[in-house]
């Protein structure tokens, strides 16, 4: 009986560290994203458009394209037209195009602008 006990604290134990890695990873996506955002706008304010690749927002925009969290690479980034989203691939490690993680749910975590159309986000995963 001791033992199954045991055993259920330690599951509880795990599922909670588990959570709380992921707000961790999740708070400091965001940050990371955030700061490609800005440099982006920056970029386009400066230059008249979006930049077509993450690359030609340094030095002169931001230091380093910060490394995705959770898969140690670069964050992704594409362009739409007029509207941009660069993301983390998020607690499941699989590209996902940018569609958000909606809470229990795998999911890419991202930042789009302007946000207006979400569903316009699901376009290919190509580069």
């Amino acid at each position: 009986m001791a033992y199954f006990h045991s055993r259920q604290a330690l599951s509880s134990h795990l599922e909670s560290l588990t959570t709380t890695a992921r707000l961790a990873h999740q708070r400091q996506t965001n940050v990371d994203l955030a700061r490609i955002a800005i440099a982006t706008e920056r970029f386009r304010s400066g230059t008249g458009a979006y930049p077509q690749q993450q690359a030609m927002l340094t030095p002169t925009y931001i230091d380093a394209i910060p490394q995705d969290n959770i898969t140690g690479k670069p964050l992704q980034h594409r362009l739409h037209g007029e509207r941009f989203i660069t993301y983390s691939l998020g607690w499941n490690a699989t590209d996902d195009g940018g569609v958000p993680d909606k809470r229990s749910e795998p999911g890419d975590w991202g930042w789009r602008y302007p946000d207006d159309h979400v569903d316009q986000w699901k376009f290919e995963n190509s580069s």
